[in-house]
């Protein structure tokens, strides 16, 4: 029984799915069957049932599931206690960027992390806000930035700044949004957001004065997507302030000039490992370039 075969098992046990389990351990399919395959017979008991929904948990894999989290609570907390006795900081960092890296600060804090801790390998992971907090309770990045608030009890987050929002539609559609009130700029077609999209929250301030609300002709959780479909002309969307008004001094965009909206960005990572050095080196670097860098 090998400390990787226990780690692909509690993949497959939580991911119920040996693609998303392959996905999350950034390895192949038929690598992970192995894997579950070799654990079975070391134990000498099957983990799963293989059905054509996917794999589901046996009795005595439920219960050895606790027994292998156990396990590698353990050895995580092994390596932890070797780390500080080396003193050096070492391991992978495994970030999710919720939006360019520009602007939250990717470079600078690789150049900072790389100056104080060179032992430690960090690698990004381009995704969204809603999924990057899923992927920090799987346990699939140690960080990552969102926007808003977090539903989840198990993880905490570094407020970093409010970011400046704006509504904006199609460049042609600039006599229709100028001036216009909400009421009107709701009556418009609109490039949505799925419900766990923060971008709802962006909108609370002006439901709450008026609960009107805009209908979708299509949903977007991406920024790109977002930007790209509203300039295609099919419909209005909440977008980046900065990058909004870019867009417009190019003709490519038109922001209506109503209520700006703002969310909070936050780092987030999950409490119970606030303590690890590797987690305490990046809470101090991304407040750090922030501060700096604005």
């Amino acid at each position: 029984m090998e400390i990787y075969q226990l780690k692909t098992f509690v993949a497959v046990a939580e991911e119920a799915h040996l693609t998303r389990a392959a996905e999350r351990l950034n390895t192949s399919q038929p690598a992970v069957s192995a894997h579950i395959k070799a654990l079975e017979e070391s134990l000498g008991t099957p983990l799963f049932h293989r059905t054509p929904k996917g794999m589901v948990l046996t009795d005595e894999g439920l219960l050895l599931k606790e027994s292998a989290r156990t396990i590698l609570e353990a050895t995580r907390a092994m390596e932890l206690q070797a780390q500080k006795l080396r003193r050096e900081l070492t391991g992978t960092l495994r970030i999710g960027l919720n939006s360019e890296p520009s602007g939250l600060k990717a470079a600078p804090f690789a150049t900072w992390l790389k100056t104080r801790h060179p032992g430690v390998h960090l690698s990004y992971h381009q995704s969204i806000s809603g999924k990057i907090l899923l992927d920090l309770k799987a346990g699939v990045i140690d960080g990552g930035f969102f926007y808003g608030s977090c539903p989840h009890g198990e993880i905490a987050g570094l407020f970093l700044k409010e970011i400046d929002l704006v509504v904006a539609g199609p460049a042609p559609w600039a006599d229709k949004i100028k001036g216009a009130s909400w009421q009107a700029i709701a009556a418009l077609p609109w490039v949505g957001f799925p419900p766990h999209c923060p971008y709802n929250e962006a909108l609370t301030p002006l439901l709450r004065k008026d609960d009107t609300r805009p209908g979708a002709a299509m949903l977007s959780d991406n920024e790109s997507t977002i930007t790209t479909m509203v300039q295609s002309g099919l419909g209005l969307s909440i977008m980046l302030r900065e990058d909004a008004l870019k867009a417009e001094e190019r003709d490519t965009l038109a922001v209506w000039d109503g209520e700006n909206l703002t969310l909070p960005l936050s780092f987030g990572y999950v409490k119970k490992r606030e303590k690890e050095p590797v987690i305490q080196a990046a809470l101090e670097g991304i407040a750090e370039v922030f501060r700096k860098n604005g």
